[in-house]
């Protein structure tokens, strides 16, 4: 490819991407989409009706449905909610530029929706620690923190970067970081 294809291609890809303008003047559903679209509108509040009734039902027979039953009132309730209103029209149509405007703004800067994206997703785990120690072999993970053994004595089905993670990295970390507290044994 010559030097001036190159210098060409980035300005036929901007022509043929839309402007913002017509991605905007389109922000209704084509006519012929209107049976999708009442479907998926329809599909969407019997989901809401149904995530709203199920916690109020005793016993765990909805169990993908009902779990807002095992956060506080505030949040459960409250996602719900926002949830429901989103599908009235009125509030929709309301939102729906918001919505755009997100959607823009990643088409238009993926590296920083990325990184956003995954500071967001980071944050979450950071805040919400697994505090019911239920996630993966996590008591026999505990019990060869506790028992300062080698994890190959204790956890010989370790894979060698669960090892590394879980053992190797925790045994250095504190010795690097200038911490007198003791670690488990690599």
């Amino acid at each position: 490819m010559s030097r001036r294809d190159r210098s060409l291609k980035p300005a036929r890809a901007r022509a043929a991407a839309p402007s913002r303008e017509s991605r905007g003047a389109a922000t209704t559903a084509p006519p012929e989409f209107g049976a999708a679209t009442t479907a998926l509108w329809v599909t969407m509040a019997v989901l809401v009706l149904a995530r709203g009734a199920l916690p109020l039902v005793p016993g765990m027979g909805g169990w993908a449905l009902n779990l807002h039953r095992f956060v506080s009132p505030g949040i459960g309730w409250t996602l719900w909610a926002l949830s429901a209103l989103a599908l009235i029209p009125g509030v929709a149509t309301r939102l729906f530029p918001w919505w755009e405007r997100m959607g823009d703004a990643i088409a238009d800067r993926p590296g920083l929706a990325t990184l956003v994206a995954a500071a967001f997703g980071a944050a979450l785990v950071w805040l919400f620690p697994d505090r019911v120690r239920f996630v993966g072999d996590f008591l026999l993970r505990q019990g060869t923190v506790e028992m300062a053994e080698r994890p190959s004595v204790l956890f010989p089905q370790a894979l060698p970067l669960d090892v590394l993670l879980h053992y190797a990295f925790r045994a250095t970390s504190p010795r690097a970081l200038g911490s007198t507290r003791t670690a488990p044994r690599a």
